[in-house]
């Protein structure tokens, strides 16, 4: 994320006040799975034209059964050309073809990159809010945010600095230059992939993984409907014996899919497993 996103996001709403006829009844889709959770937590449905179908998917998303009668776009140009939204919000993973394409009709996008941190969730979160004209619902949304946030502080002396690893299918692992890295790194763990100068988004092998020696490891679990060579990196030998020998965490998927405003969810799946 940009360092000015906030000022370069209020200018863009500036920009789109001028080409929007009726700025407070301002209509709005989304084509991305993370952007479509900020939609839907902050606009008035009546405000949505369109969210993607992801969104109808029980495994990734947090709002699979809220949307039955909201419009679901397949993220294809055509569908969200019918519906005439005065803004489009995508995020990383939306098809640049589409994106171009949109952008040369004159569509108003809007790209929101994933959230590296609480601060530029929050700054997200304030942005979209300003330009659905939904100041209120996003600081209501930041002040839950907050709240939660605040339930780290009676757990983080409990947990002493513990060597933690986030492990996704494929080998996937997340740096503390994440939201969840962020988040664990406030509860009081210490990310051991930091040894490998890993501060983001990387792949790692079974090798270096046994010898980062985690004593917790978060598994993603991810789709429990169907079995992929990518999951078979998560049940190989290695990882059940480091499982094993630790304390281990199950995430279902949709808590590790988008860094937005559900992110903070982890917080209570920390602390609801650290409980049992």
């Amino acid at each position: 994320m940009v360092k000015n996103f906030l000022f370069v996001l209020f200018f863009i709403y500036l920009l789109l006040l001028t080409n929007i006829s009726n700025a407070k009844n301002i209509r709005a889709a989304s084509i991305n799975l993370c952007t479509d959770q900020y939609l839907y937590l902050i606009a008035d449905k009546n405000q949505i034209t369109s969210l993607s179908y992801m969104s109808k998917d029980k495994n990734i998303s947090f709002i699979s059964d809220k949307i039955s009668d909201i419009i679901l776009n397949n993220g294809r140009a055509e569908d969200i050309i019918r519906q005439k939204p005065d803004i489009i919000f995508y995020g990383p993973g939306s098809s640049i073809s589409t994106i171009n394409l949109l952008k040369k009709l004159n569509f108003n996008i809007i790209y929101i990159p994933d959230a590296k941190n609480i601060k530029q969730l929050k700054e997200q979160i304030l942005v979209i809010a300003k330009l659905l004209n939904k100041e209120q619902k996003g600081s209501d949304l930041i002040n839950k945010i907050d709240k939660d946030i605040n339930q780290l502080i009676n757990y983080k002396k409990k947990i002493k600095n513990k060597k933690i690893i986030i492990l996704s299918p494929n080998g996937y692992v997340k740096g503390d230059d994440t939201l969840i890295g962020g988040i664990l790194k406030k509860f009081g763990y210490h990310n051991v992939i930091n040894a490998l100068n890993i501060n983001s988004y990387s792949k790692v092998s079974l090798e270096e993984i046994l010898l980062l020696n985690p004593e917790v490891v978060i598994l993603e679990n991810s789709y429990r409907d169907s079995v992929s060579l990518s999951q078979e990196f998560l049940i190989h030998p290695v990882i059940k014996h480091i499982v094993q020998k630790g304390q281990f965490l199950n995430f279902n998927k949709k808590l590790l899919s988008c860094s937005g405003p559900y992110s903070t969810e982890i917080i209570r799946e920390l602390i609801r497993q650290k409980n049992d």
